[in-house]
């Protein structure tokens, strides 16, 4: 409105000192996202087949956990946030993959990334979601595993051993998964066995 005009000047503009601090950026591309390659879920890590990097995380129940006390079950970390669009897109499939495995032999932890519980909470509860929430306050463990894109999802085996990695969502990555742990928890038999004697 005309009432709230104070000043017109004319002519050039001079720049105020806050946007002399920017005089010198130049515009760079941001960095390509992190996007799943076709072919071979799960196997694009470095650090599949390696030992899983320790660590002790608060929980959202107020408990703590520790991946060293694992030892002997599978554990599923879902790295993510409360803004992450494919993080909640993928939770649904991960819910149902892991309500088909024995619940004594996988733990299914997800690892928020740098959000407090007085969000995390609600988002949980306005969704329905009734799974264990590790805060990561500060990242340190995302780093540990490479995590460069959310959702992050790492297998690790009885072994304390990664043995699959899945950065972002794709449909069907929970069945992907969930085939995953049926093979490592029930090989099959050498294709070709020992001939038995008699």
């Amino acid at each position: 409105p005309v009432a709230a005009i104070r000043q017109i000047h004319l002519g050039e503009v001079e720049p105020i000192p806050a946007q002399l601090i920017y005089a010198d950026w130049k515009r760079e591309a941001p960095r390509e996202p992190v996007i799943p390659r076709k072919g071979a879920p799960g196997t694009q890590s470095q650090l599949i087949g390696k030992a899983a990097p320790p660590f002790e995380l608060p929980l959202l129940s107020g408990e703590t956990f520790s991946l060293a006390e694992e030892r002997g079950s599978f554990v599923v970390l879902e790295f993510w946030a409360t803004w992450c669009g494919p993080c909640q897109a993928a939770f649904p499939e991960y819910i149902e993959a892991m309500e088909e495995l024995n619940s004594d032999e996988v733990r299914f932890v997800t690892v928020n990334q740098a959000e407090p519980a007085a969000i995390v909470k609600p988002y949980l509860e306005r969704h329905n979601w009734n799974f264990e929430v590790a805060l990561d306050s500060r990242e340190s463990v995302a780093r540990k595993y490479g995590v460069q894109g959310i959702p992050h999802t790492v297998l690790i085996d009885r072994e304390g051993k990664v043995a699959w990695v899945q950065t972002g969502f794709v449909p069907g990555v929970g069945d992907e998964l969930k085939n995953v742990i049926s093979e490592l928890l029930n090989p099959e038999e050498e294709a070709f066995p020992e001939p038995s004697v008699n």
